[in-house]
């Protein structure tokens, strides 16, 4: 994405002959992010809200808060820290952070991330309920 953005940048530069504002640097960049499939965050936080509603989960209006419950249950359910790490989408920062090296030298199969997560889900039953009606919904 980076590199998309620069030649659009270059490019935009050499049509103009001078160097480009700090905003029309970053309308080229959201137009890079638009075209490649990028949502508009208003568009995400009006579809939590409109399925926080429909779960009659009414002061549920940001989506965060659905990752840190997500993240609590994957700890309240004693997931392994390297499956919690990969879910959330963490990735490991060189060596660095709570898993250090271990994260490195680790790896978990997809059977088992999915396998744990199933398990915690169970854990708290309408989670898993509202999850299946979604998937059959669609």
């Amino acid at each position: 994405m980076a590199k998309a953005v620069e030649h659009r940048v270059t490019q935009a530069t050499a049509a103009s002959s001078q160097e480009l504002s700090r905003q029309e640097r970053l309308r080229i960049t959201k137009t890079v992010w638009r075209d490649a499939g990028a949502l508009d965050p208003d568009h995400v936080r009006k579809s939590f809200i409109k399925v926080a509603a429909h779960a009659e989960l009414l002061g549920a209006t940001c989506p965060k808060s659905w990752r840190h419950s997500f993240a609590t249950l994957l700890q309240d359910c004693n997931i392994d820290p390297l499956i919690r790490q990969i879910t959330l989408g963490h990735q490991p920062a060189g060596g660095k952070g709570a898993l250090g090296m271990t994260s490195i030298y680790s790896h978990s199969r997809p059977e088992t991330q999915a396998r744990e997560i199933n398990r915690a889900l169970r854990t708290w039953p309408a989670s898993l309920d509202f999850v299946t009606q979604q998937l059959q919904g669609s």
